[in-house]
């Protein structure tokens, strides 16, 4: 669904976003969906290979690409997912059939990560399913296998083997179907979030994500209300916020800010000087970020 919703022209209201930032900003998010990797990637200035907080095994451009030997840094500005991305790919999830314990089915350690970024012909995906169609950055359902990577395998005296269930209208896809399968890699919404499956890709993430809170002059919170049952994303600005020697200047982009108003004066202690409120949406409308326009 959420490649569909992004499948068309850039969203105006991020190329209005990223026309105002520069090489030493940093995007945090916990979006899953690539609209802001898009316009980022269609300024010239940014990179799918160096600029998501980490390295890439691979990028899917009309085929798996190594970038052992890319440059490790574009130049451009950061954006870090905390959730995971649509276009960040990994493998399917297994399920151990003794501890019950999910683990993925690739061969290469679990924080290995390839990233998505095109495709403009058929590649092998589950049941060979291919979607044409799609805008960079998404794909039709099913992402590409794995064929650099030959997947785990079963333990001695065990075998591997999976059924997949035909259906009268759902017809079997043209495409290869070689590889190990893939899903996305995000961190779905429930109350036990499992960032350990994927090793140390997350706690690399949050990791940054403090440390550039800790460190910015200026905190743009955009349409994130803090809600309270998402304690880590609270904890990560109140141990953010301990490593600092100065308030920052926050800005709140929100139709509805009280919630962020509130968290940042009583539960951070950010005075009501340093911050200002922009009643609004993030939408085509916004042509500045600070101001009364």
């Amino acid at each position: 669904m959420l490649n569909a919703i992004q499948n068309g022209p850039t969203s105006q209201a991020h190329r209005n976003f990223v026309s105002q930032i520069n090489s030493q900003d940093c995007v945090i998010t916990f979006n899953w969906d690539t609209l802001l990797d898009r316009a980022l990637y269609e300024t010239g200035k940014w990179n799918a290979d160096s600029d998501y907080g980490f390295i890439p095994c691979e990028v899917f451009r009309d085929g798996w690409e190594s970038t052992a030997a890319k440059p490790k840094s574009s130049g451009g500005p950061k954006l870090i997912k905390l959730h995971g991305s649509t276009n960040w790919i990994t493998s399917y999830i297994g399920i151990d059939s003794d501890s019950h314990a999910p683990y993925l089915l690739q061969e290469a350690p679990n924080d290995i990560v390839r990233v998505f970024e095109f495709s403009t012909k058929p590649y092998a995906c589950y049941a060979g399913r291919y979607m044409p169609g799609y805008e960079p950055f998404s794909y039709g359902y099913y992402p590409p296998n794995l064929t650099n990577d030959r997947g785990k395998s079963a333990p001695p005296e065990h075998v591997f083997f999976s059924i997949r269930p035909k259906h009268p209208y759902m017809p079997e896809g043209a495409a290869p179907d070689d590889g190990v399968p893939t899903l996305p890699l995000i961190i779905p919404p429930v109350r036990n979030k499992n960032y350990g499956l994927f090793g140390g890709l997350f706690k690399s993430l949050w990791q940054q994500a403090s440390q550039v809170i800790s460190a910015s002059d200026t905190i743009f919170v955009i349409g994130y209300s803090f809600p309270e049952t998402d304690t880590r994303s609270l904890d990560l600005f109140k141990q953010a916020f301990v490593l600092r020697r100065s308030f920052p200047r926050v800005v709140i982009i929100n139709p509805s800010p009280e919630r962020n108003i509130d968290v940042f004066k009583r539960t951070l202690g950010i005075p009501e000087s340093h911050l200002e409120i922009r009643k609004n949406y993030f939408d085509g409308n916004i042509k500045k970020l600070c101001g009364t326009q």
